[in-house]
């Protein structure tokens, strides 16, 4: 379905409109000129009709104040490029976010790249002489970082007619992280859930519905209400969300599912329903049915992952254990598996293929067969044993 544009009454080159999820948000957009050709500038997401309008003369300005008419395209160096967009990203980025890019360009690009012309960067070029030299001294995740900051200043070049087509794209290979992947044993996830029963509600049914569903953070950040069948306990996951409005499509095919879930998840899900409706009728919002499940807990807007994330670290550290949304995933598997469950019915249940259950907890397993959300329900009601339980870490692939 088309997004409609309303224009506003007050402010010139400022729009309204309503996503899918009923959220009424702001864009502007704008024409100009740049070296004899007509652009046009669009950006979306404000809260208000003045943030919108504020964004867009600032975006104005600079584009006044940047006279790139005189660079010449063909002789422009990657340094003179990489000035020109440190310069503009500057009243943007944090103190932190200045001194980190600066540090990305003085110790990692420049000395490599800055006495070469725009037009002489390929994918070969910066494969050989940026990704394969540094993977010798940084770790991959910050290589991966050298190399958007790198993508970001073509792609700004592109935008500004300094350079025709930013060649990276897709041309770059990065290996992965080894990544240690943490999971928790059942004393270890009793604490954390005894704990969450202290917090907000939005944060006890966030941690409780990770635990008890085995869902990707993303997975449970797309829920929305419509997913949820309270008569039969399920949850149907559907999409995927990870900004305020953005939606996508499962991982993979195989996560599209419909799983059964404990019904103190369910009763927690309306508890949650009727807070969220005061809070909604206190600020005068509208809450629809078709909306996504978890709100902020001030904005009753979408939740984003950095909230859940920071919650969790703050959970974390009173407790002295290392919570990362994924572990719940892997906790959910590693203890199902470990209680009969079959690979085929956990990697149903996780969106995941058997292969891929096998080879990610097959060493921790002792596999049977049992109804998989009753299992997992049986396993932190029983009592936990007195033996001291460590947080165990093993080396997996992220599934």
């Amino acid at each position: 379905m088309s997004v409609k544009y309303i224009k506003s009454k007050k402010y010139d080159d400022v729009y309204s409109y309503t996503t899918s999820s009923g959220q009424l948000l702001y864009c502007f957009r704008f024409k100009y000129y740049r070296n004899g050709k007509r652009k046009e500038l669009q950006r979306s997401g404000f809260n208000s009709e003045k943030s919108a309008y504020k964004e867009m003369l600032l975006r104005k300005f600079e584009l006044e104040s940047s006279d790139f008419s005189k660079l010449d395209s063909d002789k422009i160096s990657f340094s003179k490029a990489a000035e020109l967009y440190y310069q503009n990203k500057l009243s943007y980025w944090s103190e932190n976010t200045r001194k980190r890019n600066r540090g990305t360009l003085d110790n990692h690009l420049l000395p490599i790249l800055g006495h070469i012309k725009l037009n002489d960067i390929t994918a070969t070029l910066v494969q050989n002489s940026v990704i394969n030299v540094k993977l010798k001294e940084l770790s991959p995740k910050t290589v991966q970082n050298v190399y958007e900051t790198l993508s970001a200043i073509l792609n700004y070049a592109v935008r500004n007619d300094l350079l025709n087509k930013n060649r990276l794209s897709h041309n770059i290979f990065i290996p992965s992280d080894d990544k240690q992947v943490i999971f928790y044993d059942q004393k270890t996830l009793k604490r954390i859930l005894d704990k969450s029963e202290e917090l907000n509600i939005t944060y006890e049914l966030i941690i409780k519905t990770l635990a008890y569903s085995g869902m990707r953070i993303s997975e449970l950040l797309g829920l929305k209400w419509t997913d949820i069948n309270f008569n039969e306990h399920t949850i149907s996951i559907l999409r995927t969300r990870k900004n305020i409005d953005t939606e996508k499509k499962t991982k993979t095919k195989n996560s599209i599912r419909t799983i059964y879930v404990d019904p103190m998840i369910t009763e927690l899900l309306k508890e949650y329903y009727l807070y969220v409706y005061d809070k909604a009728f206190e600020k005068d919002i509208k809450i629809g049915i078709n909306g996504y499940v978890f709100l902020g807990i001030n904005t009753l807007q979408p939740i984003s992952k950095t909230v859940i994330t920071n919650m969790l670290n703050t959970v974390g550290k009173e407790l002295k254990i290392k919570i990362h949304p994924h572990a719940f995933r892997h906790t959910h598997a590693t203890l199902l598996l470990n209680a009969g469950e079959t690979y085929h019915y956990i990697a149903e249940r996780l969106g995941n293929t058997p292969r891929m259950i096998e080879e990610t907890y097959g060493h921790h397993v002792n596999p049977g067969k049992r109804k998989v959300a009753n299992a997992f329900s049986d396993i932190m009601k029983n009592e936990v044993s007195e033996e001291v339980s460590e947080v165990i870490q093993f080396k997996a692939k992220t599934s």
